[in-house]
């Protein structure tokens, strides 16, 4: 039987949209991702949000300690079409730079 996923991200969308608790989602992605996941993950929502901010990415990668790289990767998701799905829900102004 080939059970090929359409997109590899399918089976943890499906598993996290059946969580609506938030206390809920935090235990259940403290449990998946280690504590270094989980920074990197919160690292990239604060690159997200102060390039929306308008920031300059060096001035991102500085404020972060993250390299060039991942900030400019985090500029080309930003002018992504499928980027608008995750900026609906992003609060530039949460950053904490």
């Amino acid at each position: 039987m080939n059970t090929k996923l359409k997109n590899p991200a399918d089976p943890l969308a499906q598993w996290l949209s059946g969580i609506s608790d938030p206390d809920e989602m935090r235990q259940a992605l403290t449990v998946m991702l280690t504590e270094k996941e989980l920074g990197e993950v919160e690292k990239r929502l604060q690159i997200y949000q102060l390039l929306m901010q308008k920031k300059p990415q060096r001035e991102v990668a500085s404020a972060l300690g993250v390299g060039i790289a991942t900030v400019s990767r985090g500029a080309r998701a930003l002018r992504s079409e499928k980027f608008e799905v995750l900026e609906k829900y992003l609060d530039p102004t949460n950053a904490q730079d």
